[in-house]
C-alpha cells in the first residue's frame, strides 16, 4: 500500500489518497469547514473506497489522485 496526503495551502492535511495496486485507488477528504482530519480514519475510508466502487472525486483531491495513479503504475509494475 502506498499513500499520499492531500494538503491545503497552509500545508495542513485535509485528505489522503491510497493505492492498493495499479487499479485499486481510493481517497478520503474531510469537510474543511466542519471537520478535523484524522489520519487513521482517513486511511480506513480511502482503503474502503479503493476496494469498492468510488464516488466522484472532489476537484481539490483530483491533482493528488492523478499523481497517485501515475505513482501506483510505476510502483506496482
Amino acid at each position: 500500500m502506498i499513500f499520499e496526503y492531500v494538503r491545503n495551502k497552509k500545508r495542513q492535511r485535509i485528505g489522503v489518497v491510497v493505492a492498493l495496486d495499479k487499479t485499486s485507488i481510493g481517497w478520503s477528504a474531510c469537510n474543511i469547514k466542519k471537520d478535523r482530519f484524522d489520519k487513521e480514519l482517513g486511511l480506513k475510508i480511502a482503503m474502503g473506497r479503493a476496494e469498492h466502487s468510488v464516488s466522484p472525486i472532489p476537484p481539490h483531491i483530483l491533482p493528488t489522485f492523478n499523481y497517485m495513479v501515475d505513482r501506483a503504475y510505476r510502483y506496482y509494475n
